[in-house]
């Protein structure tokens, strides 16, 4: 319970501090995405007042004439676009000229264009919109991609102008006019701009929120791993208890049956036997918990290089013996096997698989060994309860037992296979299992030599 509170609380506190950090970054995407808009926005306002001042100035010398035939019906709406289009040539130049210098050094692709949305000529008694379409004068070689609105405006003039019919002034037009326009820019690569000063930012945030993240992750880990550790040294403690107390209680009734007087010579003798095959239990009991009397150095260990059939089955042979109801079968396929190894431990790896099999249900055991490649493989099958997939790799750790939600259901300390294992990593071995649920188990064991 504690610890999925603990679980929940640290997910809780990344996800906050996830959402909080997310929260800055937008905020400090939004300040710099205002500051650089601004930016342009100042140097393009100026090109405008610019292109502003000197355009009020030659609209009665360019546009004028323009809005007049236009009026009088000697060019239709193509043509007058064209026209204007045509006028305004020279401020396309200049504009794009001027963008260019400002923004050259920054790397900022601007892109800008202008319009005209309508024209309307002013008429003593009425107005009349001639023209009433937004239409591109024209526009810088990037292209707009994200389109904002730059600054609107309006201008008008008005005066007369004489018209000429074959070479002589003919009629004087009064006029009166006033287009509206509009301009717009866009900064296309304003995101990559932002990041490019973000990524400072980015990347402290993001080592931050790692750090934050795998502490929060060995920290829950690291308790999971303390729990089963305490849970598996209590474990431990009360297998141990139980291992203890059949041989302590055959002793003292053993000792007992001594202290009597009238034993005659045959019941001292098996009153003994039964000692002396407790003894050898509890200093079996004692060798299994105390890792270091099982595992030596392998250079202190006198090794015994003609690990044999006889050797193999003598072991096997006593330990059918001790189990008389177990069917065992034995494929030998190795004479003599030059494996640099104490007869001891080969005895132990030996011996705690076949008691692992019968621990798990196993009636019938198939021993082979054989020779492949300069590596003794040793094969240990059984028709056993078998062991399911998520426990095939725990059942090597140390004090594992397989068990049926809280409940063990097998004895022991859960020491042998990880004996087993760390013997034969040591001699530069691997061992591992073949298994099915209900469909019994295999271990293989590969040595070279």
């Amino acid at each position: 319970m504690k610890n999925k509170i603990l679980i929940t609380g640290c997910i809780f506190t990344v996800l906050a501090l996830l959402a909080i950090q997310a929260y800055f970054i937008y905020n400090t995407y939004q300040l710099k995405e205002n500051e650089l808009t601004a930016q342009v926005k100042k140097v393009l306002g100026k090109l405008d007042d610019r292109e502003n001042n000197a355009e009020n100035d030659s609209i009665d010398s360019d546009l004028k004439e323009i809005v007049v035939d236009f009026s009088n019906g000697k060019i239709n709406k193509s043509e007058l676009v064209a026209s204007l289009q045509k006028a305004e040539t020279f401020y396309a130049k200049t504009a794009i000229n001027y963008i260019s210098s400002k923004f050259k050094k920054t790397n900022y692709q601007i892109g800008f264009s202008k319009n005209i949305k309508s024209i309307i000529v002013k008429n003593k008694n009425r107005n009349d919109t001639i023209f009433n379409q937004n239409t591109e004068l024209f526009h810088t070689q990037e292209k707009l991609k994200y389109k904002h609105i730059l600054n609107t405006g309006t201008w008008s003039s008005s005066g007369s102008i004489k018209t000429k019919k074959d070479g002589k002034l003919a009629k004087e037009h009064h006029y009166a006019f006033e287009v509206a326009r509009i301009s717009y820019y866009s900064i296309n690569n304003l995101n990559q701009l932002i990041f490019s000063e973000m990524i400072g930012l980015l990347l402290a945030s993001f080592f931050l929120m790692l750090f934050v993240i795998l502490l929060f992750y060995f920290s829950i880990k690291n308790g999971i791993k303390q729990k089963k550790i305490a849970e598996m040294q209590r474990d431990f403690i009360n297998n141990i208890t139980h291992e203890f107390k059949t041989p302590l209680a055959t002793l003292s009734i053993a000792t007992k049956t001594l202290n009597k007087n009238n034993l005659d010579e045959e019941m001292v003798k098996s009153t003994v036997a039964i000692i002396e095959r407790q003894n050898n239990r509890l200093q079996n009991i004692v060798n299994q918990v105390n890792f270091d009397s099982l595992l030596l150095n392998v250079a202190d260990l006198k090794l015994e290089q003609n690990i044999n059939q006889k050797s193999i089955g003598n072991c096997i042979t006593d330990f059918q013996i001790a189990n008389p109801a177990i069917k065992i079968m034995s494929e030998l396929n190795t004479a003599t096997i030059d494996l640099k190894m104490s007869k001891f431990h080969f005895n132990t790896i030996l011996v705690n698989l076949l008691e692992n099999a019968v621990k798990y249900g196993g009636t019938q055991i198939t021993i082979t060994t054989k020779i492949v490649v300069n590596t003794f493989i040793l094969s240990i099958k059984d028709n056993g309860i078998g062991i399911q997939k998520k426990e095939q790799n725990a059942i090597f750790e140390k004090f594992y037992r397989i068990q049926n939600g809280d409940i063990h259901n097998t004895k022991g300390l859960g020491l042998g296979l990880f004996y087993t294992r760390e013997i034969i990593e040591s001699h530069q071995g691997k061992v591992h299992i073949e298994s099915q649920e209900n469909k019994g188990a295999t271990f293989i064991i590969s040595i070279p030599i």
